[in-house]
């Protein structure tokens, strides 16, 4: 992945100016206008987002949102689980539901393959999908590795998160 072009800052622009424009319209027409925020003056925003579940799946009294992975396409989509994490217990599904409690789950096809942003290591590799996962702490499964083999029932699959990610 080439690797963006952000034209260098012009060293002529005094300190605390993103670009001539701003400096000219500053020092001319928005004279008297406060330039930049200070800090508690920023303004937050949120853009809203929807998610869409592979599977849901409820066991004993736990919801579970299981996510099927054969390879992430950009570091934003991997990251977005993580936002979706923190949600799930103010999600009106879960909330209307009778279950306690509520869990995000991934099974990768293969979960060695490298994630799209990792950056090489000293010795070499790049952090997997798995290795995201744990690091996480998003529990899963692989399909290569063999972890859905004499999986006959989604009582067994959740037994084989359990003993997977917990031992």
């Amino acid at each position: 992945m080439q690797k963006r072009y952000f034209k260098a800052r012009d060293k002529a622009l005094p300190k605390g100016y993103d670009s001539k424009l701003e400096y000219r319209l500053h020092t001319t027409v928005l004279k008297d206008a406060r330039h930049h925020p200070v800090k508690e003056d920023l303004i937050p925003y949120v853009i809203p987002h929807t998610y869409e579940y592979d599977f849901l799946l409820v066991v004993e009294n736990t919801m579970y949102l299981i996510e099927t992975k054969g390879r992430a396409v950009d570091s934003a989509e991997l990251s977005k689980y993580n936002h979706v994490r923190k949600y799930l217990n103010d999600w009106h599904v879960f909330k209307e539901s009778d279950c306690d409690s509520i869990e995000f789950l991934m099974i990768f096809e293969n979960s060695s393959v490298p994630t799209p942003f990792a950056k090489k290591r000293k010795d070499g590799t790049k952090q997997t999908h798995g290795e995201w996962a744990t690091k996480n702490g998003v529990k899963w499964l692989c399909e290569k590795r063999g972890d859905l083999k004499n999986i006959t029932s989604s009582f067994e699959l959740i037994q084989k998160f359990n003993e997977v990610n917990n031992g």
